[in-house]
Order: C-alpha cells, then structure tokens, then sequence
C-alpha cells in the first residue's frame, strides 16, 4: 500500500492551502491502510492537522523520489505527537536521474559513516557538479565505492546543506588534477525540503546564467 515506504524511514508531509507547511517525519509504523509518522518535537500549532484535510507526503530512497496525496485521519497530541495518515493517492515516482545537474565548485566537509559509528575525522572537499539526487567532487581522501559519507555542503554565506550518501564511483586524477580523487556520491539520506535547497540554488543559478547568455 506504502510501498516502498518503510518503518523508521523520513518522510516529508506538507499541509495543504496556500500557506502550506512541511514537517520532517519519522514513520512508526505502517498497518494495511495506515500509516503512523512522529511528529517533530517542537509542532507547537496542531490547526493544520484537521482530520479530512489532505496533505502531500515525499519520500526519497537510492533510486527515486516518490511523493503522493493522503489525508488525515487523526493526530494523538503526545512526546511526540502521532499523526494518522489514511491510504496514498496518485503516488509519482521521479528517477533520480531526471534531477538536473550544475557544474558548481562548493565546499563541502565530510566523514565516513560505518554502521552506527561516525569517524570523527573530517575532510574537505570541492564540488565538481551537484543536482538533487547527489553530486560529483574531488578530494585528496582516499574513499572506497560503497562507503557511506555524511556531509555539509556550503551553497551560500550562510547556507549549509546536510545529507548522508553513498559512494559510487571513485577515480584517481592525474599528477595535474588540483585533487588527487574524483568521487560520485549519491544521496541515500536527505530530507526533502533540503533537496529543495538544492533544487533551487540550480534554478537560481541556471537563471542568472542565462541572463548572461552563458545558458
């Protein structure tokens, strides 16, 4: 019914109307026709909870980016709340290989993640390209295909975007080459309304592009 939502993935859930808000989400548990996420902590304003309403649920996996329609059936106030959400409806899966790509040179800090143990050690590193389902950099920290990275991608002043991905595809650069490795690290783990960060820094980017007539 869910598929291929599963218990203790992230989902997005934003409110519908004109003012609609997203919340970050942790499904508890998936029974037939429902399903259960945990509230974020701080929801102070329980009003765009009203049971019937309708809400669009995102959800992100190795592959794609699915997002569908399902309304409310109940909120349980709590630490956390709960909040009941009834069957999905008109369920859209975008390929993570439709999401444009930008060349861009953005900093990024990074460490390994293996298992439930984070390697305190960070490296930096520089972006070749980026899009909404990972991106293309190089660094002179030896990394191995499947790795798992946690990374901090800076795409302004005061802007930071955080995801986890995993490495799938590692060459080493020539004598010449600025970084000793080119890495491709796809994202396994981001939340939506970061993606969108991403999604719109292309756009803005892409525009202004084009205004100069690079594009």
């Amino acid at each position: 019914m869910f598929e291929p939502i599963k218990e203790n993935s992230f989902i997005d859930i934003t409110t519908s109307g004109t003012n609609g808000k997203k919340y970050s989400c942790k499904v508890k548990e998936i029974l037939g026709e429902r399903l259960f996420a945990l509230m974020p902590d701080d929801l102070n304003d329980s009003s765009d909870f009203i049971p019937g309403s309708k809400v669009k649920v995102t959800y992100s996996d190795r592959s794609a980016v699915y997002s569908f329609l399902s309304e409310i059936i109940v909120l349980k106030p709590g630490t956390p709340s709960i909040l009941t959400l009834g069957r999905p409806a008109n369920m859209v899966r975008i390929q993570r290989r439709n999401f444009v790509r930008l060349v861009a040179r953005l900093k990024i800090f990074s460490n390994k993640i293996a298992g439930d143990n984070k390697d305190a050690e960070f490296f930096s590193a520089t972006t070749s390209d980026i899009s909404g389902g990972g991106l293309l950099f190089g660094c002179d920290t030896q990394l191995n295909v499947g790795e798992t990275l946690e990374a901090t991608i800076f795409i302004g002043q005061n802007q930071t975007i955080s995801a986890v991905g995993r490495i799938v595809r590692v060459v080493e650069q020539s004598a010449l080459s600025k970084y000793r490795y080119s890495v491709g690290l796809e994202f396994t783990d981001i939340k939506e309304s970061e993606r969108d960060k991403i999604i719109k820094y292309i756009f803005n980017q892409q525009r202004e592009l084009r205004t100069k007539g690079l594009l």
